[in-house]
């Protein structure tokens, strides 16, 4: 500090004898050399006047000069300051992204932990760093999604909640901010029966392998999840099955799917829940990649574009979602709420709908070819007359319609039901013609 006040002094001295020089040449000699030997020849009045004039020049043009000297002291300042801001900022930034790596580190860390507890600390903290941290938004996304993927529930049938690490991971999921993403949610094989996605924008994200199901003669399905729906399978959690295999373990975490990679992020696998620890790349549990979430609720969230082949939705609530252009082929949809949904073009081939509610849904442009729909209700929503099940242009060729009420759908035609398959209790509008009733005429 003192050396910096010596340095001040100094220059404020050099300035100052520096002006007075300028001064005493600009007033008393600079006349005198401007007039020059023409003083001789000159009265003391002219002579006096040709100095007094030299000195009033002389003095515009050092205030021109000083006036210069200063706006360029002015413009230097500016540009000083700008770069100190420039260096101040980018020394917070790192001072932040240091601060961010550490949370991370530190978050990551707890997802290793063997209770779940901690680890759902750990989630908390990744998605407090996600809202605080644009930039660190996607590689939060890829962890949580990674963390849900390689982690498996089919546990007891009493078992009515998540366990609280991938509880916090859904809701970190559900409650991102919403920013622009490079890509869609991979949550390829997630099993999260009675998960929460109320409001979650999912658009586009992955549940299962796009066209990883392909259709085999008479409706079946190489996943098997319909399958085991129609054929009375073991139901841990209400129509439908749900993989038996399937165990909760932590430890899975680090256990990945071919091609994907997390023991790096995750660390070492812990042991918890009945599991034993699993080098990464290996699994007790033979790999599921269609993902389970029955009894999970979908209420208002956007699933538009999804891949949901083969996916367990039984008893899962979509009340007012947005499905559009979901592919939801294979997909076993028993005893789910469809109330007022909107899946316009939505791909439902092979899917099972047995006793589900699609009262107000939107289904134009559907494709719900050799569909089960015994025991699915259509029509009017209760408490909102004006919604009513929309099936214009959808293809009903070979859906299972036995006994089904479609009196109060809107949008069926003669042709769209030509070809479906429909008992002597199956209830068309009216002016539609029943095909087993015509043809038996």
């Amino acid at each position: 500090m003192r050396s910096r006040w010596l340095r001040t002094i100094t220059l404020l001295i050099v300035l100052g004898v520096g002006m007075v020089g300028v001064a005493w040449f600009t007033m008393v000699v600079l006349p005198g050399w401007v007039v020059g030997t023409d003083a001789d020849h000159m009265t003391a009045t002219a002579r006096q006047s040709a100095k007094s004039a030299v000195q009033d020049n002389s003095i515009k043009l050092l205030g021109g000069l000083g006036t210069l000297l200063v706006a360029g002291f002015g413009i230097d300042r500016l540009f000083l300051d700008r770069d100190k801001q420039r260096i101040e900022q980018d020394k917070q930034r790192l001072d932040n992204d240091k601060h961010m790596t550490g949370q991370f580190n530190d978050a990551t860390t707890h997802l290793a932990a063997t209770e779940p507890n901690e680890r759902a600390n750990g989630v908390r903290t990744l998605f407090r760093l996600m809202v605080a941290s644009p930039t660190d938004h996607m590689l939060v996304v890829a962890a949580l999604c990674d963390m849900l993927r390689h982690c498996a529930i089919a546990g007891p049938p009493d078992r009515r909640r998540l366990p609280a690490d991938l509880t916090a991971a859904v809701t970190a999921l559900r409650d991102r901010p919403q920013r622009p993403e490079s890509q869609p949610l991979d949550l390829i094989g997630v099993q999260l029966p009675g998960s929460d996605w109320r409001g979650a924008q999912l658009r586009g994200a992955h549940f299962a392998e796009p066209g990883r199901i392909s259709e085999l003669p008479g409706g079946k399905s190489a996943g098997g999840g319909v399958a085991a729906g129609l054929s009375g399978g073991n139901s841990v959690y209400g129509v439908g099955a749900v993989p038996s295999t399937g165990v909760y373990s932590p430890h899975r975490i680090g256990a990945a799917r071919p091609g994907v990679g997390t023991a790096g992020l995750m660390g070492t696998n812990p042991v918890g829940d009945g599991g034993t620890a699993t080098s990464a790349g290996t699994s007790p549990v033979e790999e599921n990649n269609v993902a389970t979430l029955s009894g999970a609720d979908f209420t208002g969230a956007d699933l538009s574009e999804t891949h949901c082949t083969g996916v367990d939705f039984t008893r899962a609530v979509f009340r007012d979602a947005n499905l559009s252009g979901a592919d939801l082929a294979d997909a076993n949809l028993g005893a789910a709420d469809l109330v007022g949904a909107n899946a316009t073009d939505a791909h439902f081939v092979n899917a099972q709908f047995a006793d589900a509610d699609l009262r107000g849904t939107t289904l134009r442009g559907a494709q719900l070819r050799r569909a089960r729909l015994r025991g699915a209700r259509f029509g009017t929503v209760p408490d909102a007359p004006d919604s009513v099940t929309d099936l214009t242009g959808a293809n009903l060729d070979e859906a299972v319609l036995e006994g089904v009420d479609l009196r109060d759908v809107r949008g069926l035609t003669d042709a769209a039901i030509r070809t479906a398959i429909v008992d002597g209790n199956t209830k068309l509008p009216a002016g539609v013609r029943h095909p087993r009733l015509n043809a038996a005429e």
